[in-house]
C-alpha cells in the first residue's frame, strides 16, 4: 500500500515518523522492483506499440476507440505459447522477439513490472485459458502459461451455462465490474477447444485535481455537431507541438501520463494515429530535457469535457492487417 501521511498521525496529534518511514521504504522498494522488472523491455515495447497502435485505433469512424497495447502484447504472447510453427513465427515477428524462450522471460517481466494495486493507483493485467474437459491438454504447456504468463487455468463443459457464467465472472472480478454489459454477451460454443482470456483494469488519479468550481457547461464541437457538455478546467505547465497537432500531458499519481492532442483545423484524430511525431510524443513521454525542439514550458489553460468512453472491435482483421494470418485459418 501506498502510505498516506493523514493515516500516521497518533491520536494525541503526533505524527509516527518510524512508522511512517517504515512504510515508505518498503513501497519504493516494491516501485524499484516493478522497474527492474521493466528494465530492458521499454525499446521492445516501444516497437510493438508503434506497429500496432495505428491498426488497432483505425477504422473506428465516429466511435471514440479504445485499445490497451500491453493487454494486447501479453494476449498475444500466450496465443503464440500455444501455437506453433509458422503462426507462431508470425506472431513473434508481430512481437518483436526472437524466440519463445525470450518471449517468456519478456511476458513475466512486463506482467510484474506494470502490476500495481497501492490502494491510489490500481493497473492489473489478468490472464486466463480456459479448456474443453473432454481434451487432453499438454500439461507442460499449462505449466508454462502459469508460471511465464501468470495465467490462471479453467477446465469445463464447452457450452455449458455454468462454464460460460465462471467465465463473465472471471472477467468482472477482474476489471471491478467495469465490464458487466460487455461480458454479458460472452459465451463460448460446444465445439470450442480452449479459449485464452486476458484482461487489464487500470485506476488512478490526477496528481492535481480538477478544481470542482471551476466545471461549468460548454460547447464541445462533436462530429454530429455541437453538444454540450460539462467542461473541466485546469493549468497545466508543458505543451508540445507537432506539424499537425498540439498537446499536453496531464499526469497521474502513478506516474503514469495522459495526453491530449488536439489536430490541426481540417483534421482528424485518426489522421494523427499514423504520424510519427504523435508517437514520439507518446513514447518519449514529459521529458523537459527536450526542451526547444517542439517542446517547452509554458502555462496552458486546459479545458476538458467530461466523458465516458466504451468500444468493441473485432481483432481478427486487425491481426491479418499486423501479418498474423496463420492462427485464422481453419
Amino acid at each position: 500500500p501506498r502510505p498516506i501521511s493523514e493515516n500516521y498521525y497518533q491520536p494525541n496529534g503526533d505524527f509516527d515518523h518510524e512508522r511512517y518511514s517504515a512504510a515508505s521504504d518498503a513501497y519504493w522498494q516494491d516501485q524499484e522492483y516493478r522497474m527492474d522488472s521493466l528494465e530492458g523491455c521499454q525499446g521492445q515495447l516501444n516497437g510493438f506499440f508503434s506497429r500496432a497502435m495505428a491498426p488497432l485505433l483505425s477504422g473506428g469512424g465516429e466511435e471514440n476507440r479504445i485499445c490497451s497495447p500491453v493487454s494486447f502484447y501479453l494476449a498475444l504472447s500466450m496465443l503464440a505459447e500455444t501455437t506453433g510453427g509458422n503462426s507462431r513465427e508470425q506472431i513473434l515477428d508481430l512481437l518483436g522477439i526472437g524466440d519463445i524462450e525470450a518471449l517468456r522471460d519478456m511476458a513475466v517481466r512486463v506482467f510484474h513490472g506494470i502490476y500495481q494495486d497501492d490502494g491510489v493507483t490500481a493497473v492489473i493485467p489478468a490472464n486466463s485459458l480456459w479448456m474443453n474437459r473432454d481434451i487432453p491438454f499438454v500439461q507442460p504447456t499449462v505449466d508454462i502459461l502459469a508460471r511465464d504468463y501468470c495465467a490462471s487455468s479453467f477446465r469445463g463443459e464447452m457450452g455449458s451455462a455454468a462454464f460460460d457464467q465462471a467465465l463473465r465472472d472471471w472477467i468482472n472480478r477482474q476489471t471491478g465490474g467495469l465490464l458487466q454489459e460487455q461480458s454479458a454477451g460472452l459465451s463460448m460454443p460446444p465445439e470450442t477447444v480452449l479459449a485464452l482470456a486476458n484482461t487489464l483494469y487500470f485506476r488512478d488519479t490526477w496528481v492535481n485535481q480538477f478544481p470542482v468550481e471551476n466545471t461549468a457547461p460548454d460547447l464541445f464541437h462533436a462530429p454530429g455537431g455541437d453538444v454540450t457538455a460539462d467542461f473541466m478546467h485546469d493549468t497545466v505547465n508543458t505543451y508540445v507541438w507537432g506539424d499537425h497537432f498540439s498537446a499536453v500531458p496531464k499526469g497521474f499519481s502513478g506516474m503514469g501520463t495522459m495526453w491530449f492532442f488536439l489536430p490541426e483545423e481540417g483534421a482528424s484524430p485518426e489522421d494523427l494515429l499514423g504520424d510519427p511525431q504523435v508517437m514520439d510524443v507518446l513514447l518519449s513521454g514529459v521529458d523537459e530535457e527536450r526542451e526547444g525542439e517542439n517542446w517547452k514550458i509554458s502555462t496552458v489553460n486546459l479545458s476538458l469535457p467530461k466523458f465516458d468512453a466504451a468500444s468493441d472491435m473485432d481483432l481478427r482483421e486487425k491481426l491479418a492487417a499486423l501479418g498474423v494470418t496463420g492462427v485464422l485459418d481453419p
